[in-house]
């Protein structure tokens, strides 16, 4: 496929990612990811003697414990659907993927990202009933490592695994700089 046409596609593809759940008023990853989250949590949160709820917060799922003095309220913003645009925008994004391959890198990235989002929640819970001082700082550090770091490790991990040669946005814009350069010079050329 020329160039000029994958790039055109990857574009329009990327944009539509955010402009879509604007119109549609529709977080896509929360939509697909929330009640899988929320089901495998709340499983796990019974069998660990937890005794959880669900209960209403004004979102679709919600579970509360309350062990002790503590109280875990897991709401839809747990599933981190922002970690899933993220990869799914550096699975469009880059520049010179087979369709084939960006497919398997979407699929294992955003099984990569659902598992270790499971993980994170079992952390968090069990730093609040065994260290409920630490919960705040442990929280914080882990919505940005899973939100940004994991992701871009995942990323790292894919692009080795499946060779990938250029980087997202970069590789493109080189390649445009590039394009351009050699026009300006050919032009100067037969000026001359």
């Amino acid at each position: 496929m020329r160039y000029e046409i994958s790039l055109t596609i990857r574009v329009i593809l990327a944009l539509a990612l955010f402009i879509v759940p604007l119109v549609l008023g529709v977080n896509i990853f929360q939509k697909v990811f929330e009640k899988a989250t929320f089901d495998i949590v709340y499983a796990f949160l019974e069998r660990s003697g937890l005794n959880p709820e669900t209960g209403s917060y004004s979102v679709s799922y919600a579970i509360s414990i309350l062990d002790g003095e503590a109280t875990i309220n897991i709401v839809k913003y747990c599933v981190t659907a922002s970690a899933y645009y993220l990869m799914t925008l550096l699975c469009i994004i880059t520049m010179g993927v087979a369709i084939w391959k960006r497919a398997l890198m979407f699929i294992i990235g955003m099984a990569s990202i659902f598992a270790m989002n499971l993980i994170r929640i079992a952390i968090l819970v069990h730093t609040l009933v065994t260290n409920a001082g630490a919960y705040d700082a442990i929280h914080s550090a882990l919505n940005f490592a899973l939100s940004v770091g994991y992701v871009l490790f995942i990323w790292a991990a894919l692009s080795f695994m499946f060779h990938v040669k250029t980087v997202p946005f970069y590789s493109d814009i080189k390649f445009l700089i590039s394009e351009i350069s050699n026009k300006s010079s050919a032009t100067v050329k037969a000026k001359r």
